[in-house]
């Protein structure tokens, strides 16, 4: 069984590489993708 700091780090581990992960693939993505998402998210909006 592991302890709560044990765990809280491998959560926190876990939620740091993620974070970075996502962010890589959204580094990738085209700048008209995100102009076009971002455009999606407003007019849902209103």
């Amino acid at each position: 069984m592991m302890t709560p700091e044990v765990a809280a780090e491998a959560i926190r581990t876990y939620v740091e590489e993620s974070n970075r992960i996502n962010h890589q693939r959204r580094a990738q993505k085209s700048p008209i993708e995100r102009i076009c998402r971002k455009s999606s998210r407003r007019s849902t909006a209103l």
